[in-house]
């Protein structure tokens, strides 16, 4: 179905089963689904109820409806709210203030506000983000009238507040460190956050406008995860006093941060503080891991060069992260994360470039997708590391994702056109959906394997598959693409005279089919 304009969030209430969705000015719409005809929404709550200026996240819990944002974030100072809704027995919700902050300066374009807030599993807490007054550190003055301010002790933080009682939150550093409200410092703009099964709490974080990579990080209390300082595996440049943004390869001069002079040498740039950085969860591919050289400014892909980002292709703007945290889900994706991404790149689904490479989006990466992820823990280094496919494209913004069980609903926002509601149905072990998604079955030999390994294999149909190879650390060391092939056996010849001893894991793949496997190579 169409929704209305500024779509920002999707929920859906437990006691109804109806879903719910948000928009910037507050308004909160029911999204009804008759037995027979067109799904249509109906106007529930506005500002009036809820009395957010500028909203940008709802969650239900029980009975309770939690709406996030600013009051006042036009002005020149602003306060982050969360409002409850309890909803009575006539029907109605009597809205009151779970948090409130004192007011702080607001900046300009680049003010992220309080937006995205996940709850705890017990449902005791919630984790909110405020994000940063501005792009990448740099003094946002508001037209003059904050002629030295940056970031201010409220922003680029993560809160976490109790769900009972009220909390109360001063825009002063030092009573924030103590206060135990202050959950995990150096955010630029986690939007989106959600828990996996086993409760641990997972963030997707919005990178600066130079190329710097979009991050997924693992949120843990007490941690800094490096903003202003540190935007995915790059240090930001303007804290060093030899900064000149007219030459670096990662500054697109199309930007508006460009532009408008946020990029400058700036000699009071505040010095980097004796944190240790958290780094973002690492990307092996296949998908979301384009960079930008930064001596050369060509656009490279990290798994065809057996390498890593942290985390995503910059300009992204990953949102709407959800988990199979009920593992419905066939083998392919059970208990896997599923993010969406925003932009509009600049290459088509078929991977070619679609327009040139002049304007701040995702170069040469399609974004506006759906993508699944699967993530993999190092209990030794005790880090995750993860792989991003594309799974569903063609999306126009979409912002907010809803998973049910094997479904998960999208919505766009709109940015002025007409946002859709979409349902995305996803295999499970027992759904006839499922059978479309079949084992490829696959033999090695020899294996052990010293100078190559014949992989065997049968298709159903004639599609394209491709071969991924990886090391024992996630890291993809080959990639191969086959064209297309015909129904029947076929067999791929690998090379492993240049690897080391050990053990690999094959991936073989298609559109709807995949094979996965070991492989020992012995010297």
């Amino acid at each position: 179905m169409t929704l209305r304009d500024g779509a920002v969030k999707i929920d859906r209430d437990p006691i109804t089963g109806n879903f719910y969705y948000l928009n910037t000015k507050g308004n909160i719409y029911q999204i009804v689904i008759p037995t027979s005809g067109t799904p249509y929404d109906t106007l529930a709550y506005t500002k009036a109820d809820d009395s957010i200026d500028y909203a940008q996240h709802i969650l239900f819990s029980g009975k309770i409806l939690y709406v996030s944002g600013n009051i006042t974030p036009y002005k020149p100072l602003t306060t982050g709210i969360i409002r409850r809704g309890v909803l009575q027995t006539n029907g109605t919700r009597v809205w009151t203030t779970v948090m409130k902050t004192e007011p702080y300066k607001v900046a300009d374009y680049f003010d992220h506000l309080f937006s995205g807030m996940v709850l705890s599993p017990n449902s005791d807490s919630i984790t909110i983000c405020s994000g940063a007054r501005g792009d990448h550190g740099e003094i946002e003055s508001r037209y003059g009238w904050y002629p030295t301010t940056r970031n201010q002790p409220l922003t680029s933080m993560l809160f976490r507040v109790p769900t009972n009682g009220y909390t109360y939150l001063k825009n002063d550093s030092a009573w924030l460190y103590k206060s135990g409200y202050l959950y995990a410092d150096g955010i630029r703009n986690t939007f989106s956050m959600a828990y996996d099964a086993n409760g641990n709490l997972f963030g997707l974080d919005n990178s600066d406008s130079r190329d710097d990579a979009e991050e997924m990080n693992w949120l843990r209390r007490g941690k800094h995860y490096g903003f202003p300082y540190k935007m995915g595996d790059n240090f930001n440049p303007q804290q060093y006093s030899t900064f000149n943004p007219k030459t670096d390869k990662l500054i697109n001069h199309y930007a508006k941060a460009y532009r408008e002079h946020y990029w400058n040498n700036d000699p009071t740039f505040p010095p980097m503080p004796a944190f240790k950085f958290e780094s973002p969860i690492q990307n092996i591919g296949p998908d979301c891991d384009k960079f930008r050289d930064s001596a050369t400014g060509k656009v490279m892909d990290a798994s065809e060069l057996k390498t890593t980002i942290g985390t995503f292709t910059a300009h992204r703007s990953p949102l709407g992260l959800v988990f199979d945290n009920k593992k419905v889900l066939n083998s392919d994706f059970k208990g896997d994360a599923f993010m969406l991404s925003w932009t509009k790149g600049y290459m088509d689904s078929c991977g070619c470039t679609a327009t040139p490479d002049t304007q701040s989006g995702p170069f040469v990466d399609p974004s506006e997708d759906l993508v699944h992820l699967h993530l993999m823990y190092d209990s030794i280094n005790q880090k995750y590391t993860l792989s991003a496919t594309r799974i569903v494209a063609d999306f126009v913004n979409p912002v907010g994702a809803f998973i049910d069980s094997n479904k998960i609903y999208v919505i766009e926002n709109g940015y002025g056109n007409s946002p859709g509601l979409f349902e995305v149905i996803l295999p499970t072990t027992n759904s006839a959906i499922a059978e479309e998604f079949t084992t490829i079955k696959c033999t090695v030999n020899p294996n052990p394997a010293k100078d190559f390994v014949y992989l065997n294999y049968s298709l159903s149909s004639t599609v394209n598959s491709t071969l991924s190879l990886f090391d024992v650390n996630g890291k993809c060391i080959l990639k191969q693409e086959n064209s297309v092939e015909n129904i029947g056996a076929h067999q791929i010849t690998i090379s492993t005279k240049t690897f080391p001893a050990g053990v690999y894991y094959y991936e073989l793949k298609t559109y709807h089919q995949r094979g996965v496997g070991k492989i020992a190579v012995v010297k």
